[in-house]
């Protein structure tokens, strides 16, 4: 790979410089870029529940042991197991403001859950 694709994918690492992003380079030299789909389903939740009501929703995933929120730049990042994580999220809603909002988050994330293997979805979401 010449000097050119190398800086190219430094600067598009840059740019897109986010903890949920992955980057691989394949052996045909394609660049794949995805994004962790616990981060994604993350992300919808809060910004569902937020909709729904209002601030409290970021202050209340802030709550979360092993979460970690960029709100400003959309970031997410985990310490800990993500499957648990996620389920302890929907739980700090769910503690909150009942089973519906356990619906939300279903409702939220429903198109996303092909992404991740089904041993590893959050029981919750299920």
């Amino acid at each position: 790979m010449g000097k050119w694709w190398i800086r190219r994918l430094s600067l598009l690492s840059r740019l897109l410089s986010h903890d949920a992003w992955t980057f691989e380079l394949t052996k045909h030299s394609t660049i794949i870029i995805s994004m962790d789909p616990f981060a994604t389903l993350t992300i919808k939740i809060i910004k569902e529940q937020e909709n729904i009501i209002g601030p409290i929703a970021l202050e209340q995933a802030k709550k979360v042991s092993g979460l970690t929120l960029d709100w400003g730049g959309q970031k997410v990042s985990f310490s800990g197991d993500k499957t648990d994580i996620v389920n302890n999220l929907v739980k700090q809603y769910e503690h909150l403001f009942g089973k519906a909002s356990i619906e939300v988050c279903k409702d939220a994330v429903r198109s996303l859950l092909s992404k991740i293997p089904p041993e590893k979805v959050p029981y919750l979401l299920r």
